[in-house]
């Protein structure tokens, strides 16, 4: 009780001092108003004995009240405390005049005391509220008073001059404490601004002070005439120099010699020196180090200032500069080593291609010739070698050019189709080799004729059939493709699944990375540069799609990938193998499908009823002749060669059917396999597998039209010469052969004379130039590195020299195939480009393309 009353009887505190002060007044006049009540309550208890209960009950009220403004002002609730005192004061005037005196007396001015507290602890509002209250408040004592209510036998009866002149008093009261209190309260916020403008003048003042201490950047106040006025901090300990020896001085005192002069001259306040942004800058320190910075000015405005001043920022980069001189080091050793590499992979691509070009070439040509059955198969083992080692080179350039961003892509229109069985026919002969099935199913959607890289498309395809062929040891190696609309986008869509080891999970993630494998151990079983996937990916993506496996170990792999392409508008010539225009013969035929692969079964029967066959399928021999002795006769018997060998004893009772219902029998045999039957018997005819969809159209054409050839095609059933030695009679050319070294001369002359032609032979670009000076020539095969004169020098000088319409076709032969080489080629003015080693289709090409010019006489 006594802590109790000894926190109430303390002061009110808090941390505000105006706060604290308005507080304590009303605590010193709520106990002074506290003992003022009981002092009056006891006077009256003793004076009239018979109201002494009344004294009592005013005395607890406002002791109530008292209590309860104290909590209150305790807690620092200081509004609601000086309301409740304010209402104690009013509360106790209003009881002491009912029960004594009335108005009269100390009653009426009390209203005054009471207005007084109002207006200073409350403002003018409350006291506007407190004026009319009290005057309503009188008057209704005045009323109950005249009309008896209130009883006052020390006092005559109440008149009405007694209410007006408390009224007037308590009006006039109200009216000159609203005006004092307005007048207070303006001044007090006038005071208030002041001190908080010299508050924030002052910590203003400071802030800025401790910004400019804080600085890392240098900062000079200079006059117009470039002398300084102030540093911060960062100048001094940057510069070295005190502030006494840099104040009044001119700022060029502390700049490198060769920025002075530029610093000295005379300046006004439209100078360019002073509207710089991140201007290089060289300042010299005081132990003579030199520091480069990039400064900043701008004109700085003072109201009360005569002049202006000019704000000079610098910002220390000499690190900056220090790094940016290490890294155009860097770089430019980086493109010097860049450079080697280039010279490098090019002198080493040039001297590998140059006996490359002598062992393919000559195998090639050997190939033509006269060979028993052993000799044959090692020029082709050679001819096969030499190939996968330009293959591997081919590889390392491709990537190489990948890697540097110089591989670019060479839009043009194609046949599809073609582009995909050409992919087929490269790797067909190791398919074949472990007895591995090729399928090709290509959707109805996709368009036959598009526009894009055929030769980069072609690639990819071949590098993942390739694998698809290497890591399949028995079953078969898929390939489908569709076409994907997305966002008015088209991409063809491919997948190729094989039935080999493949692929385990933790070794995904390393798979398109370049020169990883997923088994690298030593052990391995597989070889390969580990470049093939990398490469797919980067094309494809080059290509705007992408590439991606998945794969379970033990059962095979599906990799798919995407590119972007458009639609041709124009069918290329070639696009006559019109499935319409060769169907009809076969149209509502009737035709069996033996086969023991389901997917072969499955690819051929679709194509069959595309073109409007009716088709049935036998999966083994035994369901061929179930299917042969229990249906209707078919027109034709598609065999496959491995089923016949399953149950060689069907074959004769399968030719015997076939001649009683005189059905015609297709053999699909595997490459360079032959099928004595279909030279033996009119009605059995021979195609290798894999096959493409123009000679299967084309076989059952002239089978079913009886076509004197027997129905066979040379491509497809035997390995013919690459050589077409008619090429020459067909499209005479007179050729100019550039060639330094001897061995390419003998290879090149020995392929052309396999083609027909003759070539006249030049040993570098000055003896060219001779020879097109003595005899014209249609085409010139230039090689490029010759000595006395290179093959772009002799090109730029023929074109600058001959007239146009006696310019011969100009065709870079060469070893060099880095990135860029085609082009630059091109630019010097040449008109085709053939790398080494030289095949023999992009001679042939080369040799189609070019034309005979009208030689003046």
């Amino acid at each position: 009780m006594l802590n109790c009353l000894q926190i109430i009887l303390k002061g009110p505190e808090s941390s505000d001092p105006d706060k604290t002060r308005v507080a304590q007044l009303v605590w010193g006049m709520s106990l002074s108003f506290f003992v003022v009540t009981f002092l009056v309550s006891t006077f009256f208890a003793y004076q009239i004995p018979e109201e002494r209960w009344l004294s009592l009950t005013i005395f607890i009220i406002v002791s109530l009240f008292t209590f309860v403004t104290l909590c209150l002002l305790q807690q620092n609730r200081l509004g609601i405390a000086s309301h409740i005192f304010t209402f104690n004061v009013f509360l106790g005037m209003v009881i002491n005049g009912y029960f004594y005196g009335g108005i009269r007396s100390i009653n009426g001015p009390a209203f005054i005391i009471l207005l007084i507290i109002a207006g200073l602890l409350l403002g003018t509002s409350v006291l506007r509220n407190y004026t009319l209250i009290s005057l309503a408040t009188i008057i209704l004592l005045y009323f109950l008073e005249a009309r008896g209510f209130i009883q006052n036998d020390n006092m005559g009866p109440v008149l009405l001059t007694d209410v007006g002149i408390t009224v007037a008093a308590v009006g006039i009261a109200s009216v000159l404490l609203h005006t004092a209190i307005s007048s207070i309260d303006k001044g007090y916020l006038l005071l208030n601004t002041a001190l908080n403008r010299l508050k924030r003048t002052t910590v203003s003042k400071i802030y800025v002070e401790n910004i400019l201490a804080a600085m890392q950047d240098m900062l000079f106040v200079l006059t117009p005439d470039t002398r300084i006025e102030k540093v911060n901090q960062a100048v001094l300990d940057l510069l070295g120099y005190s502030e006494g020896m840099l104040l009044g001085q001119p700022l060029h005192i502390v700049l490198a010699p060769e920025e002075r002069p530029l610093w000295q001259q005379p300046t006004t306040i439209q100078s360019p020196l002073f509207s710089m942004r991140d201007q290089e800058l060289r300042f010299v320190t005081k132990d003579g180090r030199v520091i480069e910075t990039a400064v900043s000015t701008a004109v700085m405005k003072e109201e009360n200032a005569a002049t202006p001043s000019i704000v000079c920022v610098a910002n220390d980069i000499t690190q900056r500069k220090e790094f940016e001189r290490e890294l155009k080091t860097a770089k430019i050793a980086a493109e010097e080593a860049a450079q080697v590499k280039s010279d490098f992979l090019a002198s080493m691509s040039h001297e590998i291609r140059t006996p490359l070009n002598a062992v393919i070439g000559m195998t090639s040509l050997l190939l033509d010739t006269p060979l028993t059955a052993e000799q044959e198969d090692y020029v082709s083992t050679a001819r096969t070698s030499g190939n996968g080692l330009l293959s591997i080179i081919n590889d390392i350039l491709d990537f190489s050019k990948i890697d540097s961003g110089n591989l670019e892509l060479d839009p043009q229109t194609f046949i599809l189709r073609e582009c995909i069985e050409e992919a087929i026919d490269l790797v067909a002969v190791q398919a074949i080799a472990k007895n591995l099935y090729l399928n090709i199913y290509i959707e109805p959607n996709v368009p036959t004729v598009v526009q894009g890289d055929v030769t980069r498309l072609r690639q990819v395809l071949v590098n993942l059939l390739g694998n698809a062929v290497k890591f399949t040891a028995k079953g078969e190696v898929n390939l489908w493709v569709g076409r994907q609309r997305h966002d008015g986008e088209s991409k063809l869509y491919f997948m190729i699944r094989d039935t080999g080891i493949g692929i385990p999970a933790d070794r995904m993630s390393r798979l398109f990375e370049p020169f990883r494998q997923v088994d690298s151990s030593t052990t391995r079983e597989f070889g390969g540069t580990g470049l093939g996937l990398a490469i797919s990916k980067r094309l494809t993506n080059l290509m705007g799609g992408d590439i991606w496996v998945e794969s379970t170990p033990g059962e095979g792999s599906n990799f798919y990938f995407t590119v972007k392409i458009k639609t041709a508008t124009v069918l290329d010539l070639k696009s006559n193998k019109n499935p319409d225009n060769t169907a009809s013969p076969f149209k509502g035929k009737r035709v069996l499908a033996a086969n023991v692969n389901q997917t072969n079964r499955a690819v051929l029967t679709r194509q069959l009823q595309d073109w409007g066959s009716e088709v049935v399928c036998a999966s083994s021999a035994t369901e061929m002749m179930h299917v042969i002795s229990h249906r209707p006769p078919f027109d034709l018997f598609i065999v496959d060669a491995a089923l016949i060998d399953q149950a060689p004893s069907l074959r004769e009772e399968l030719l015997q059917k076939a001649a009683v219902s005189h059905t015609q029998i297709l053999f699909l045999t595997p490459m360079g396999q032959q099928c004595a039957l279909s030279e033996q018997l009119s009605h059995c005819f021979c195609l290798n597998r894999p096959y493409h969809t123009d000679q299967l159209q084309f076989q059952l054409a002239e089978i079913f039209t009886r076509s004197a050839s027997n129905g066979r095609l040379p491509a497809a059933t035997a390995n013919r010469s690459q050589f077409n030695k008619a090429l020459a009679g067909d499209h005479p050319l007179r050729i100019l052969l550039a060639e330094d070294n001897l061995i390419n001369q003998k290879v090149a002359l020995r392929m052309l004379e396999r083609l027909g032609y003759s070539a006249d032979v030049a040993a570098n670009g000055l003896e060219v130039i001779h020879a097109l000076a003595l005899r014209p020539y249609d085409l010139i095969l230039m090689d490029i590195q010759m000595p006395e004169m290179d093959g772009i020098e002799a090109t730029k000088r023929i074109r600058e020299s001959w007239a146009i319409e006696n310019q011969p076709r100009i065709v870079a032969m060469t070893a060099n195939a880095l990135a860029g080489d085609r082009e630059t080629y091109l630019t010097s003015g040449m008109d085709d480009y053939v790398s080494k080693p030289i095949k023999v289709e992009e001679l042939t090409r080369v040799l189609q393309n070019s034309h005979q010019i009208k030689h003046p006489l």
